[in-house]
């Protein structure tokens, strides 16, 4: 099992590194014809974010690039005489392959997108979100179930657990999330001929019903697992700016609608901060960190 861990460790770094690489060349012409913004502005829709709204790119990769570090030092770094690869819980091989899986989807995207591949674009987008949130989720299931023995190495792995691991995921799960929203919108103005306002509405309504299901079910239930999830409210509103940035003209009903959703999201930044204060204060969970 030792090595086999070890194994999906050295599988993880190498996706990592392929993925990281081969974004850089799709970005800059080198790799395709077709950069990723050519085929963008080729089929923009009145959801085609402005461009300084792709920048969180480089944050999600560093942010990607401290997992892959944090991961990588369990090598080496050992408890009570065994070492850490061998049973902390980010190096669960269920995880880590989802995580692999993901990355490998990611750069098959960009040949799929640079071809002018819609509708396949648009179903590997959302494999690349489905299996980014899943391996998330099973990381907030493994981690609470050994979060007391986590807390006896030190305060500081579990806050970089909850911190860095926790909600660098969630901000490539939720940006991931929003460009698949963005890749059904272009499928449905240029492959099934909707209108624009129905290609953007019909996304924007299945986010909030996705929200509409997951906010509560956060402040409860998934509460034990998930309380120091916080960054994919900062991802919306940050995706939802740039959207409503994009100069194109665009109709009266989905400017409104993306504002009110760019509110919305902000105000669930502040009212996620408060529940996460008032539950770390009146219910605390282990050790409030």
């Amino acid at each position: 099992m030792e090595a086999f861990r070890f194994v999906v460790i050295l599988l993880f770094f190498a996706c990592y590194v392929v993925t990281v690489v081969l974004n850089a060349l799709a970005s800059t012409g080198k790799l395709f014809e077709n950069t990723p913004s050519k085929v963008s502005s080729k089929y923009s829709t009145y959801l085609t974010p402005v461009g300084w709204t792709f920048s969180i790119w480089i944050v999600i990769y560093v942010w990607l690039g401290l997992i892959l570090v944090y991961v990588l030092s369990l090598i080496w770094r050992k408890s009570a005489g065994e070492r850490l690869f061998e049973t902390s819980p980010i190096a669960d091989p269920l995880p880590l392959l989802f995580l692999c899986l993901n990355l490998i989807l990611n750069f098959t995207w960009l040949f799929l997108w640079s071809q002018e591949w819609l509708v396949a674009s648009a179903i590997v987008l959302f494999l690349i979100t489905a299996s980014g949130w899943i391996a998330l989720v099973i990381f907030y299931v493994r981690v609470h179930e050994v979060a007391r023995d986590l807390l006896e190495e030190g305060k500081w792995n579990m806050a970089f657990i909850r911190y860095i691991v926790f909600n660098g995921l969630e901000t490539y799960n939720a940006w991931t999330s929003i460009a698949f929203l963005v890749n059904l919108s272009v499928v449905l103005a240029h492959v099934s001929g909707k209108s624009l306002e129905s290609s953007a509405n019909i996304p924007l309504s299945l986010l909030v019903g996705v929200l509409a299901l997951w906010v509560p079910f956060e402040a409860t239930a998934f509460d034990k697992y998930g309380r120091y999830g916080f960054m994919h409210y900062f991802v919306l509103t940050f995706a939802m700016s740039g959207i409503y940035s994009n100069e194109e003209p665009r109709s009266r009903g989905v400017n409104t609608y993306i504002v009110v959703l760019m509110a919305l999201f902000a105000f669930l930044i502040l009212c996620r901060s408060a529940f996460i204060a008032h539950r770390n204060s009146h219910r605390p969970q282990y050790i409030p960190l």
